[in-house]
């Protein structure tokens, strides 16, 4: 089942500035998406509600500052 496949949806262009950030990831272009410790996607989100990234690390964990903040993306910097 591929759910909108297909479909012509009436949404606007996604814009912002995780999208026009290609430095915060590793290796954008070869598909490495992991983050850079320096990227502003790190410890962006308050909460996700999960307790594993992609990988199966934990989540979230505490890179800037003390409280833990998850990561924007799927796979979680792993702390320091």
């Amino acid at each position: 089942m591929h759910w909108g496949v297909g479909e012509a949806h009436n949404l606007p262009p996604i814009s912002g500035a995780f999208v026009e950030i290609v430095e915060a990831f590793v290796d954008a272009q070869g598909g490495d998406y992991r983050l850079l410790p320096d990227s502003p996607a790190v410890d962006a989100v308050p909460s996700t509600g999960l307790s594993a990234d992609y990988y199966d690390c934990p989540r979230p964990i505490a890179v800037r500052g003390s409280s833990a903040r998850a990561d924007v993306g799927a796979i979680e910097l792993p702390a320091p």
